[in-house]
């Protein structure tokens, strides 16, 4: 290889680095304002971090019902339907839900749901910080009093779901027969992850819910239906009866399902009862439980007895919830004798220690997605155009080529029309 061109090879690569280094910068510029942005809203999508919610099981007809266990349906009589298979057709719990207690087409309709995205916000006035220290032992040997350190962040948090029914206009209703869930508690499994860290290196974290509530009434519209029923009147939403329903309504907090409602903000379990005193980690649970009631739960129907006439439509209800988490970290300091124990507030930090899954959330953000993927590709491009300039003179080559094909075609095209044009014109005379 000639000296020329290895300084030529050396300049390319010195270019190249130059290049990377300024998409680079671009990179931080224009995805530095997402990532910043996502520090006061973080949202989290169910399963990944934050407050994971499942719906676990559905209590109703004295019987549980859930992946590994259910009860027997009513029967809806039916004269025109006839006899049907009370076997629930659907039992799909989770990040949704879906139960259909019988027949897939008559019986009951299904019941089911859906959650939204947990979100947490970093920086909001109702973000409150709890602090104190209690005295717990002197250390023999350098007579330094050993201090437990508590701080208690309570987290602002939205969630929302939607719970509806779905089916066929059997299950609407027949004969004046109308199926209702009523007296149905649905329960959802709520399970917190570390979806925040102390910088200071806590002895250790908990995370707990401590209240939630509806934002605003509960939103009933209507999701399928036939006939010519008006989907905008009342007569779904008055036939509904929810419980939470009304905006400020809260949602109870259970140890376990089925169990009885708890309290983090009153009551012997409270964790503010616990400001000045050692706090006790067995009110911190790897699981919480709430639950949804519909005290009446049908599809609206209108029957014509005339010519048999049936219109009907299904309850779709939205509930917008705020949730505030207690985040608690524990920390222990040896005081030396004559110093007085302070006790300075730990920056909380939102996201999760482990980086691998800190990378998984900044990348899916799809704008955040497509600005990786695009530089990606430029970055590509410039690679193959220093260090395998064959390659891009064989994909210019063939561009080229289709470019001339194009262009040829173009010209025996306009040469062809004058041709054809003056044997019509032969023809004609």
């Amino acid at each position: 290889m000639s000296r020329q061109n290895r300084m030529m090879q050396g300049t390319n690569k010195y270019l190249t680095i130059g290049i990377l280094a300024f998409l680079l910068l671009i990179v931080a510029v224009v995805v530095g304002p997402i990532s910043m942005g996502a520090i006061s809203s973080i949202g989290f999508t169910q399963g990944t971090q934050g407050m994971n919610w499942e719906f676990d099981s559905v209590y109703w007809q004295d019987s549980w019902w859930s992946r590994t266990e259910h009860g027997t349906a009513p029967l809806i009589y039916a004269a025109r339907t006839g006899l049907y298979s009370r076997t629930p057709s659907a039992l799909e719990f989770g990040h949704t839900l879906n139960l259909n207690p019988d027949d897939p087409n008559k019986g009951f309709p299904t019941l089911a749901g859906t959650f939204g995205t947990f979100y947490a916000y970093a920086n909001n006035s109702r973000n409150d910080v709890y602090t104190w220290q209690i005295p717990v032992g002197k250390n023999p040997s350098t007579q330094e009093t050993i201090y437990r350190q508590y701080q208690m962040q309570r987290v602002y948090c939205t969630m929302s779901v939607n719970v509806y029914l779905a089916g066929t206009g059997d299950e609407a209703g027949v004969d004046g027969n109308v199926p209702n869930y009523g007296g149905a508690q649905i329960w959802i499994k709520m399970t917190p992850n570390n979806f925040a860290y102390f910088r200071d290196n806590p002895q250790a974290v908990y995370f707990a819910p401590e209240y939630i509530g509806l934002t605003k009434d509960v939103e009933i519209a209507t999701k399928g239906g036939g006939g010519n029923i008006n989907k905008a009147s009342s007569l779904v939403a008055d036939a509904q009866s929810l419980n939470p329903q009304a905006k400020g309504d809260s949602f109870g907090i259970y140890y376990q399902r089925g169990g009885d409602p708890i309290s983090f903000t009153g009551g012997s379990s409270s964790l503010l009862s616990y400001q000045g005193q050692m706090l006790d980690p067995q009110i911190f649970r790897n699981e919480y439980w709430t639950k949804i009631s519909l005290n009446t739960f049908m599809a609206a129907n209108v029957w014509s007895p005339f010519w048999y006439a049936h219109d009907w439509a299904f309850p779709s209800t939205h509930f917008e919830l705020e949730v505030y988490m207690f985040v608690i970290g524990q920390w222990t300091v040896n005081v030396k004798p004559g110093e007085t124990a302070t006790q300075n507030i730990h920056p909380m930090v939102m996201g999760s220690v482990d980086p691998v899954a800190n990378i998984f959330a900044f990348a899916s953000n799809p704008w955040v997605l497509l600005i990786i993927l695009a530089v990606v590709f430029i970055i590509a491009v410039i690679v193959m155009a220093i260090f395998f300039p064959s390659a891009i003179g064989l994909i210019n080559k063939g561009v080229g080529a289709a470019s001339s094909g194009a262009t040829k075609a173009s010209r025996r095209l306009k040469k062809a029309i004058p041709k054809k044009r003056k044997r019509r014109a032969k023809k004609g005379s």
